[in-house]
């Protein structure tokens, strides 16, 4: 299956809020990484990490 962009990084949105409500951990403690698409979203967003 593939996905666009947009959709790759709405999911990833939807993963990372689900995490931190199945562990209780605030945001700001979880890193997702997508290797498809080569997306990282970290502490609710994907900007650039570097």
């Amino acid at each position: 299956m593939s996905i666009n962009r947009i959709q790759s990084d709405q999911l990833i949105i939807e993963l990372s809020q689900l995490f931190t409500k199945a562990t209780g951990k605030p945001e700001c403690y979880v890193m997702m990484a997508q290797t498809g698409g080569k997306t990282l979203f970290y502490v609710g967003g994907n900007k650039p990490l570097a």
